[in-house]
């Protein structure tokens, strides 16, 4: 049995400007999901697009999006780390 399509349309054209393709493809992501769901999603089927193009302009420029999205996980990712860090360590000089 061959696998379901996604519902999710990305939106993404090679001939839009970056801006314009990194916006369409997280708007085409279900506005109830959390931000993090939404950028790990796009990251995820960016890179499914990628590995399935075979055209090599297509396959940089989704490449970088993908890679736009994963890094901006990474960051936030390691705030969130920084951030519970300091409240550990405010924490146990009260104590």
């Amino acid at each position: 049995m061959a696998k379901k399509k996604s519902p999710y349309n990305l939106g993404w054209r090679k001939t839009q400007s970056t801006g314009v393709r990194r916006r369409n493809a997280i708007a085409s992501r279900p506005k109830n999901w959390t931000l993090h769901k939404r950028r790990l999603s796009t990251a995820r089927a960016l890179t499914a697009l990628a590995n399935v193009t075979t055209d090599r302009k297509t396959e940089v420029l989704v490449r970088k999006d993908a890679e736009y999205f994963f890094n901006i996980i990474r960051v936030k990712k390691k705030e969130v780390i920084r951030v519970r860090k300091k409240k550990i360590i405010k924490v146990r000089r009260k104590t």
